[in-house]
C-alpha cells in the first residue's frame, strides 16, 4: 500500500509541476509550417509555452534545436506536415519537460540513422534530458527507396541519460530500428535495474501502432545502457509484411554513444508486457518473436499475439546469449573478446577469457564420471564454471575441496572424453556481467484464442569472428549451461513486481486551476 501512496505523491506532485507551468504559459503562433517561421516563434518563447504550428505541409533542410522547457504542437496528424529534405533531424530535444505533438513527420527515405527525425538528447556530449513527451504524431517513410530490404532508419533516436514517455504515435512502415534508445553507456551502471520500482529514469513506450506491409528490422531496439518499458502497442503486420523482432536489444559492446572512450555497456532492462501483435505476414522472416534479449534482463508478459507457429516455428522472445568481441573496437576496452573486459555492476571490469594449464587432472577421468578432481582450484569460481581438459568443455555447478562437482559433459557440441591422471586442465572465467542474460522472466502470453504463447528460442551465441574462434567455440551456448542466468516461467504465475503507474503521469492533463 505504501508504494502506490508513494506512486501518488509523485503523480500528484509531477502533475501539479505541470500545471503551474502550463497555468503561466503563452502561446505563440508560428507564421507558417516552414522551419524558419517555426524557429522565429520557437526564439520568442520562454520557458513553460507552446509553440503552435499550422496545417500545412513544408519541407525543412536543417533542424530545430530545442533548448527551452517548451511544447511544439502541430495541428494535428496529417494537418501539419512536416518533411525532411537532410538526414535529419527535425527536431532535437535537448532540454528537459519538452512535448512534440500533433505533428506527421515524413522521413522521405533519408538516412537518419543516430539522429531520427526528432532526436532526444545531445550525441556528442554526455549529459540527461528529462521528463520529454513525444505523443500523437505520425512517422512516415523512415526506410529507404528499395521497398525490399530490411535497412531502414529510424524515426526517434534517444541518447544519453534521457527519459519520459513515447504514446499514441503512429509508425507506417518505419522499416529500420525504429524507436532506438542509447543511453549513457557505462555511467547508466550507477542507475537503478529494478524492475518497476523505479519513479522515473526509464524511456515509456505505450499506447503505439506499427503498421508493417514491407520488410522490416526492429520497432524499438536499445544499446549502451539503455532501459525501456514498451506497455499497451499495437504492431499490425500483413501478408505482405515481414518483421524478424520487434524488439531486440545489443550485448556490450555494440557501441553507440558519442565520443566516449570506455568500453560499452548493453542494454540493462526491458519490461514487455500488454502488447498486441496481429501478424499475417506470410514472409519467411515474418515476426518469429516478439522479444530478441542479447543481454542484460527482462520482463516478457501478458502480451496477446497471433504469431505463425505452423510455418515459421514463431516463439514469443529468443534468448540469445551473444558475448561481443572485438568487432566493435575504438578502444582497449571497447572490444569484448578472448581476455577481454566485462563490465560488472559493482566491481567496475573482469577480466575474461581462457586462462591456459590453470590446474592438472588430480586422477584419471573416464567419459562417465561427473565429478572432476583436480589439483588445485585457486581463483576458480566457486559458484560454478567451465573448464576445458583437451577439447573437451565441462561446466560445473560448484567445488568440494578440489573436486569440482554437477559437472555436465559433452557441453558445447563436444562428447565426453576419457583423459589421464595429469592433464592440462584451461578455466574459461565467465564474470557476473550485466551483458549476460539475467533474471529474466516470460509468463502469461496468450495467442488470441487463449492458448499460452510462452514459449522461448533459446539460443547460445557468440560472434563467429575468425581471429576469436578460440574463446567464442567456447562461449556460453546454451540454456541448460547457464540455467541461474537464464530463468523464465511459463506456468502462468505472476512475477512479484509492482508496475510502474500506468498511464504514464507525463499523460496525466493538469487539474482545472481552482482560485
Amino acid at each position: 500500500m505504501f508504494r502506490y501512496i508513494k506512486y501518488f505523491i509523485a503523480s500528484l506532485v509531477l502533475c501539479t509541476c505541470v500545471w503551474t507551468i502550463q497555468a503561466n504559459a503563452a502561446t505563440i503562433t508560428a507564421a507558417s509550417c516552414s522551419e524558419a517561421d517555426v524557429t522565429t516563434a520557437y526564439n520568442s518563447a520562454s520557458n513553460g509555452d507552446r509553440v503552435l504550428v499550422p496545417e500545412g505541409s513544408c519541407s525543412w533542410s536543417s533542424y530545430i534545436k530545442i533548448e527551452k522547457q517548451v511544447a511544439i504542437m502541430g495541428a494535428g496528424i496529417d494537418s501539419t506536415y512536416i518533411e525532411l529534405d537532410h538526414n535529419g533531424p527535425a527536431i532535437s530535444i535537448e532540454a528537459d519537460n519538452v512535448r512534440v505533438t500533433e505533428f506527421t513527420f515524413d522521413c522521405n527515405f533519408h538516412a537518419t540513422g543516430k539522429k531520427g527525425i526528432v532526436r532526444v538528447g545531445d550525441f556528442d556530449n554526455v549529459g540527461s534530458t528529462k521528463d520529454f513527451r513525444i505523443d500523437n504524431n505520425r512517422f512516415i517513410e523512415c526506410r529507404n527507396l528499395d521497398d525490399s530490404a530490411s535497412n531502414g532508419y529510424n524515426a526517434i533516436f534517444i541518447t544519453d541519460y534521457a527519459y519520459g514517455v513515447i504514446d499514441n504515435n503512429i509508425f507506417d512502415d518505419c522499416t529500420g530500428e525504429c524507436i532506438v534508445y542509447c543511453s549513457d553507456s557505462i555511467e547508466s551502471l550507477n542507475r537503478s535495474t529494478d524492475y518497476g520500482q523505479y519513479t522515473n529514469g526509464v524511456v515509456y513506450i505505450e499506447n503505439n501502432t506499427w503498421n508493417y506491409t514491407m520488410h522490416g528490422a526492429n520497432a524499438v531496439d536499445g544499446n549502451s545502457g539503455s532501459r525501456h518499458v514498451v506497455r499497451y502497442n499495437t504492431f499490425n503486420i500483413s501478408d505482405s509484411g515481414r518483421v524478424d523482432a520487434l524488439i531486440s536489444n545489443h550485448e556490450t559492446g555494440a557501441r553507440c554513444s558519442g565520443t566516449l572512450s570506455e568500453g560499452d555497456v548493453g542494454t540493462l532492462l526491458m519490461e514487455i508486457y500488454k502488447n498486441d501483435v496481429y501478424n499475417f505476414g506470410t514472409g519467411s522472416n515474418t515476426a518469429k518473436i516478439l522479444v530478441k534479449l542479447r543481454g542484460g534482463k527482462a520482463l516478457i508478459y501478458d502480451n496477446t499475439t497471433y504469431l505463425n507457429n505452423d510455418v515459421h516455428g514463431a516463439k514469443i522472445a529468443k534468448f540469445h546469449a551473444w558475448r561481443s568481441t572485438s568487432l566493435y573496437k575504438g578502444s582497449a576496452t571497447n572490444g569484448r573478446g578472448y581476455s577481454g573486459w566485462c563490465h560488472d555492476n559493482e566491481a567496475g571490469y573482469i577480466t575474461e577469457g581462457r586462462e591456459f594449464s590453470k590446474t592438472t587432472l588430480a586422477k584419471a577421468l573416464d567419459n562417465s564420471e561427473t565429478s572432476i578432481n583436480v589439483s588445485s582450484v585457486t581463483d576458480f569460481p566457486t559458484y560454478g564454471g567451465s573448464i576445458i581438459i583437451g577439447s573437451e568443455q565441462i561446466d560445473y555447478t560448484g567445488i568440494s575441496g578440489t573436486t569440482l562437482t554437477g559437472c555436465t559433459r559433452g557441453a558445447n557440441e563436444t562428447t565426453a572424453a576419457s583423459h589421464d591422471n595429469g592433464a592440462d586442465v584451461d578455466l574459461l572465467i565467465f564474470g557476473e556481467c550485466l551483458e549476460q542474460i539475467t533474471d529474466s522472466y516470460v509468463w502469461g502470453n496468450k495467442a488470441p484464442d487463449g492458448s499460452d504463447k510462452n514459449d522461448v528460442w533459446v539460443e547460445g551465441g557468440y560472434r563467429d569472428l575468425p581471429e576469436h574462434n578460440d574463446y567464442v567455440k567456447y562461449d556460453i551456448q546454451s540454456y541448460t549451461e547457464r540455467p541461474s542466468n537464464w530463468q523464465y516461467r511459463n506456468d502462468g504465475t505472476e512475477y512479484s513486481y509492482a508496475p510502474y503507474p500506468y498511464p504514464h503521469p507525463l499523460r496525466i492533463p493538469p487539474a482545472v486551476p481552482i482560485n
